[in-house]
């Protein structure tokens, strides 16, 4: 089998020395070249053709993303892969557009950085996993962890009234309809707005919507 050859593109030689460390270790890889600043990393992909650039953004006479633009322009052969201490969508999206095909923070594991080598070989853009939830905690107004939280201090009954009411049932009808008094419905949505801090009967449905309790399709 044909070992991938890597240049890693990092000024920080500590870093740099650790990652081509654990790299060597998988028997598929091959260390072709390290740079210390954008202009080096251009001339050793002329030069050496890798198949994978790992590439610092920081870095002194050519920055990652100058050196990104060069290469994804002159070596079109060689998939770079970023390594950024900033996980803002900005600059994903900055590196990307540039010619990248991998976007990892430095924080992560080494087995992230092997499944973004084996995607980008295989023709596959890779974001890391962490700014991949963000991007979409950020369009859809959706997190996990807060439903989680928020799912454990609703109790059922709390949960019941919560859809009720985001329904746009009137205390009377809720009370009804689970055969409890009005004074009950009322002390359970009070509960549920000091749980969760909202106030409004619009906040609570959006809340109901966000958390999946309301199918809009059904409605």
């Amino acid at each position: 089998m044909k070992k991938i050859k890597i240049l890693i593109a990092d000024d920080h030689k500590m870093f740099r020395e650790g990652l081509i460390e654990c790299l060597r270790a998988n028997q598929n890889y091959k260390i072709i070249g390290e740079a210390v600043d954008g202009v080096e990393a251009v001339e050793l992909c002329h030069k050496l053709n890798p198949d994978i650039v790992i590439m610092d953004i920081n870095m002194p006479k050519m920055n990652g993303l100058q050196a990104t633009k060069k290469i994804s322009v002159d070596c079109p052969d060689s998939k770079i892969i970023i390594l950024s201490a900033y996980n803002e969508e900005e600059y994903v999206s900055e590196f990307l557009h540039s010619g990248a095909k991998g976007y990892l923070l430095k924080y992560g594991s080494i087995k992230e950085i092997i499944s973004a080598i084996e995607k980008v070989m295989a023709g596959d853009i890779y974001i890391d996993n962490s700014i991949t939830k963000q991007i979409y905690q950020k369009a859809t107004g959706f997190n996990h962890e807060e439903k989680f939280v928020n799912e454990r201090c609703l109790t059922k009954r709390e949960k019941e009234i919560l859809i009720l009411v985001a329904d746009g049932k009137l205390n009377k009808e809720i009370a009804d309809c689970l055969d409890i008094s009005i004074k009950t419905v009322i002390a359970h949505r009070e509960n549920i707005k000091e749980k969760l801090g909202l106030r409004s009967v619009a906040e609570l449905t959006k809340y109901a919507i966000k958390m999946g309790y309301i199918d809009l399709k059904k409605n």
